[in-house]
């Protein structure tokens, strides 16, 4: 066993391992007897929490048989989607370990390693935080291309270094960091981003990706576009410094035919160019005033101050039809 002493002042969970599910229905059981297998290899003090995301398929059944079997595991349930990480922020709310666990329920986050997430978080005291990271994730070309461009847009909207693609969500945090974590009140909170906002002393491990267990990635291109504009608008305002530069650009340009007419000076433009400077300037238009519909867009989200997430229902091999109180059922954001 890994477990070091713990004193009665201390939470008794020493792990929690939380698993966001949506669509997973035939890859529950495998997925929980990968993870006890491996939690009860370092501690006897765990919990597994897996947050069933409104997923349309069985995922809700498979959790509930798979509560019947491990009695470490509780199964949250949420009133509709909400999204992974909404899911994932509802499981934190919830975790009592030390130490806390956050993967994917795919399964392609092979449950052994976190036997070594743990490791590395407790082999240096002054770590809160252990990424997972792999670098040969074979992805389609298209996917490949657009990730290399939003991370550097990251780079040069954030003006410093963004984490890197290959980074994952698998990963291991401290309770210090949960707690920082769930003092956030964003209406759309993005797990890496925040925990890069959180600036607490990380390190990495390098962790092969396996192929997915059962059926196909949920992320469609719609899902993953949506992914990024939030990202890019979440972790700073300086996209709107753009329409301001490229205004200034404008002035500029169009001051240019204007001192050559002051000096006389004759000048010809074809209708082909100026039809192209006028849907070019447009478009410059309609582009800045998107920027600025997005950020106005999120402050009306966080304006009205809507749960982030909503529990239905918690169960667990003691309880499997506990009911909580509604005190408990939302975490407001």
């Amino acid at each position: 066993m890994l477990e070091p002493s713990i004193s009665s002042t201390e939470a008794s969970v020493l792990l929690s391992i939380v698993a966001p599910v949506y669509r997973s229905a035939e890859i529950v059981a495998e997925l929980v007897s990968r993870i006890d297998k491996t939690a009860s290899s370092i501690t006897n003090s765990y919990e597994i929490i897996l947050v069933e995301d409104g997923s349309p398929d069985e995922s809700w059944q498979a959790i509930l048989a798979a509560c019947s079997q491990f009695p470490n595991l509780r199964g949250i349930r949420l009133s509709r989607n909400f999204g992974q990480h909404p899911a994932i922020f509802a499981g934190l709310s919830l975790a009592k370990g030390q130490w806390v666990v956050i993967m994917d329920a795919d399964l392609q986050d092979e449950p052994a390693h976190i036997k070594r997430l743990y490791e590395r978080a407790i082999s240096n005291p002054k770590v809160d935080i252990v990424y997972s990271y792999h670098k040969d994730h074979q992805h389609s070309w298209w996917r490949s291309f657009t990730s290399n461009l939003y991370n550097r847009l990251l780079r040069v909207i954030l003006r410093r270094k963004a984490f890197d693609k290959h980074v994952r969500n698998y990963s291991i945090i401290s309770r210090k960091v949960v707690d920082a974590y769930l003092r956030f009140e964003d209406a759309e909170p993005q797990y890496l981003m925040l925990l890069s906002w959180l600036g607490f002393q990380h390190d990495f491990i390098e962790v092969p990706v396996q192929a997915r267990f059962s059926g196909k990635s949920t992320y469609t291109l719609s899902r993953l576009i949506d992914l990024a504009v939030s990202g890019l608008t979440f972790r700073s305002s300086r996209i709107l410094h753009i329409p301001f530069w490229l205004g200034l650009l404008f002035l500029f340009v169009g001051l240019v035919p204007l001192l050559l007419a002051v000096s006389q000076q004759s000048i010809s433009i074809g209708n082909g160019l100026l039809l192209a400077i006028i849907f070019f300037s447009s478009g410059m238009v309609m582009m800045s005033l998107g920027f600025i519909g997005l950020y106005l867009g999120k402050v009306f989200r966080q304006a009205r101050k809507r749960p982030l997430f909503i529990i239905d229902e918690e169960v667990s091999q003691s309880q499997l039809h506990t009911s909580i109180p509604s005190s408990q059922k939302q975490f407001s954001a």
